[in-house]
């Protein structure tokens, strides 16, 4: 069965960029493992063949003048981004723009790619360091007896591969001076491991977090005080558990959405009707069009924007290439010289400020039914 490797080659079609920040960023079993909530990973391979995923679907994705320039240089990759496909409101629509969602607001690009996930509220997914998107699953259902039969699956997995892999791992960890006693400060006893699943869990992130620890290279002069290294039978040993850990994790997501398909989808196409957007996950999108507010570019940020555009400023006379954001004149004129600097960015795609184009038309395609 190939699932996992398909999740492990998604990131080999990102950006250097993207890749560099992803190091910042949690690894899988990380978020299987987090205390407290119902992890479910959202691939495109596996919503593709649960047939859950809408080619060629438009969406916007409202960022600031970094989050644009990654944008761009994740076009037709497996990066997947958060997108709305519609909003209650014009209102709200500005109010996004101009505020932000993730992060700084001011800018919004219109999106075309395949969504593999799609539903009538915010999830509030967060990204690994694969690039790919998770979601609470309890975010989803909410109380919904599916969630419950999710997390005992969670739970199965956890248990089974722990019973198996623990055991023979615990002794020779000790040995290479595991300080397990002063793990029992956090409620960590090594004899209640196998059967209890929040102790079984800190095996897994606290080991991990010993041999990295102890295998990676220590500053000039350095002794390291444990004999392993990643050679080391013990951390081949813990390693190999962690790796069949996830990926039972993994395909036991998919078989249990394929299982559960019908009531999947019916909890999915639920309408909310207190939500002002919706949230969907894209991935191989091109930039099709995008909009910069001129408030944002030469009011609040404006020496963000610089920053990111590569345009020089001087902080004492408060001035940008020479002209001051509070001067009528010099603020249009501004605002061309950000205009200018995105369009070197962004190639080919249309870039309007909202001096140029009147943003409420632009929104009003996408309230509430977009496309």
């Amino acid at each position: 069965m190939l699932r996992f490797k398909e999740f492990l080659t998604e990131r080999k079609r990102l950006s250097p960029q993207t890749k560099n920040w992803l190091r910042f960023q949690v690894a899988p079993y990380k978020k299987w493992l987090h205390p407290g909530v119902h992890p479910l990973p959202i691939s495109r391979p596996m919503m593709r063949r649960l047939n859950l995923a809408k080619t060629e679907a438009k969406g916007l994705h409202v960022t600031n003048i970094e989050g644009m320039k990654s944008l761009i240089a994740n076009q037709n990759s497996a990066r997947q981004i958060s997108v709305m496909t519609w909003i209650s409101s014009i209102h709200e629509a500005e109010n996004l723009f101009k505020g932000g969602v993730a992060t700084d607001g001011g800018v919004v690009c219109l999106l075309q790619g395949e969504i593999s996930l799609k539903v009538d509220w915010d999830i509030y997914s967060h990204v690994d360091n694969q690039g790919r998107r998770w979601v609470d699953f309890e975010k989803l259902t909410g109380p919904d007896p599916l969630m419950k039969e999710y997390t005992n699956m969670i739970e199965d997995i956890i248990g089974d591969v722990g019973r198996k892999y623990i055991p023979k791992v615990v002794p020779d960890l000790e040995k290479a001076g595991w300080p397990l006693a002063s793990l029992k400060a956090i409620h960590f006893d090594p004899k209640r491991i196998i059967g209890d699943k929040d102790y079984t869990r800190d095996f897994w992130v606290e080991g991990q977090k010993f041999i990295e620890r102890n295998t990676s290279l220590g500053r000039p002069g350095e002794i390291n005080l444990y004999p392993i290294t990643k050679k080391s039978p013990v951390v081949k040993l813990f390693n190999k558990g962690l790796f069949e850990l996830t990926k039972k994790l993994f395909d036991g997501a998919e078989k249990f959405l394929t299982k559960n398909m019908s009531r999947v989808k019916e909890v999915l196409e639920t309408e909310s009707d207190g939500s002002q957007y919706n949230e969907g996950l894209m991935s191989d999108f091109t930039v099709k069009e995008i909009r910069f507010d001129v408030e944002a570019a030469t009011g609040e940020y404006p020496t963000h924007w610089a920053d990111e555009l590569g345009i020089p400023w001087d902080f004492e006379e408060g001035t940008i290439a020479g002209l001051d954001p509070e001067v009528p004149e010099d603020s249009k004129k501004l605002e061309e010289l950000f205009s200018k600097h995105i369009k070197k960015l962004a190639k080919g795609i249309k870039i309007y400020s909202t001096t140029d184009k009147n943003i409420d038309s632009f929104f009003s395609k996408f309230v509430r039914q977009m496309y």
